[in-house]
C-alpha cells in the first residue's frame, strides 16, 4: 500500500511538474516578440518583407511589415528576339513597376502547438500604404536599313520585328512616376520551426492594393487600379526576448 501511495505521489509530482514546465514553455514562445524576413512570389510578381511582431497575449500579437513587390500585368508576354537568340521582350509594355508596402496587422492564432516540432496555423492580416513606383521602358529599335539602333520608347508604330532587344534597366531611372494606395492582406501562417526559438513558417493568402491611379504598364490593354493577388512566402526569422523582463499581458483576446 506505501508503495502504491509512493507511485501516485511520484507520478503526480512529475505530472504536475510537466504541466508547469509546459507552461513555462508557452510563456516563453508566446509571450516574446519575433522578427522575420520573407520571400514570396505571387499571381502578379514576387517580393520580399521583414516583419516586426510585438506579443499582446497568448494567442495575438501585433504586426508591422515593410516590404517591396514587382508588379506584371496579367497578359504581359515575352517574344524572343529575332537578332539575339539569348533575348527577349515584352511587346507593348510602357513601365515596369514594383512597389513599397508599410503596414500594420495582427496574428492569432487559431491551433497552438501541442509540443516542440508540431505546427501552429495563425491568422493574418495587414493594412497600410502602398507605393508604386513606374520605370519607363525603353527599346532598342532599328531607325534605317544599315541596321543602325536608337532607344525610345514603345509606340504602336514598333512592330516586333524593329525592336532588337529591350534597353538596359538603367534607362529611364531619372523619370520615375508615383502612385500611391492602400493595401490589405488576408493570410493563414503554418509554423512549424523545431526549436522554439526560430520561425519557419509558411503563409498562403490573398493581397489587395487599390491605387490612386492605374498603373500604367502596358500600352494597349486596360491596366488596373485594383491589383489583386494571390500569394505564396516562407519566412524565417527568431523569437526575441522583451526589454522588460516584468511586462504583463493578458491571457486571452
Amino acid at each position: 500500500m506505501r508503495n502504491f501511495l509512493f507511485f501516485i505521489f511520484f507520478f503526480g509530482f512529475f505530472s504536475l511538474n510537466a504541466q508547469v514546465e509546459d507552461l513555462s514553455r508557452q510563456k516563453n514562445i508566446f509571450f516574446m516578440d519575433e522578427y522575420s524576413f520573407g520571400a514570396k512570389v505571387s499571381t502578379n510578381g514576387w517580393g520580399m518583407d521583414f516583419r516586426r511582431g510585438y506579443s499582446v497575449n497568448l494567442k495575438r500579437k501585433k504586426l508591422y511589415e515593410i516590404g517591396f513587390n514587382t508588379i506584371k500585368h496579367p497578359k504581359e508576354y515575352k517574344f524572343a528576339s529575332y537578332y539575339y537568340l539569348t533575348k527577349s521582350f515584352v511587346y507593348g509594355k510602357l513601365n515596369s513597376c514594383m512597389d513599397l508596402k508599410v503596414g500594420y496587422g495582427q496574428q492569432i492564432v487559431l491551433f497552438d502547438k501541442k509540443e516542440v516540432g508540431t505546427v501552429e496555423i495563425r491568422l493574418i492580416t495587414f493594412a497600410g500604404l502602398d507605393l508604386a513606383f513606374l520605370k519607363p521602358i525603353y527599346y532598342e529599335i532599328i531607325i534605317n536599313s544599315l541596321g543602325d539602333t536608337e532607344m525610345q520608347k514603345y509606340t504602336p508604330a514598333h512592330q516586333p520585328g524593329l525592336i532588337e532587344r529591350q534597353a538596359p534597366f538603367s534607362k529611364g531611372l531619372d523619370e520615375l512616376t508615383l502612385d500611391p494606395g492602400l493595401y490589405f492582406k488576408l493570410g493563414t501562417s503554418f509554423e512549424h520551426s523545431k526549436n522554439v526559438k526560430s520561425i519557419r513558417s509558411f503563409e498562403l493568402g490573398v493581397e489587395a492594393t487599390l491605387f490612386l491611379k492605374r498603373l500604367e504598364i502596358m500600352a494597349e490593354l486596360n491596366n488596373p487600379r485594383l491589383v489583386v493577388s494571390l500569394f505564396v512566402s516562407y519566412r524565417l526569422g527568431s523569437i526575441i526576448q522583451k526589454k522588460n523582463k516584468e511586462d504583463k499581458f493578458d491571457i486571452g483576446f
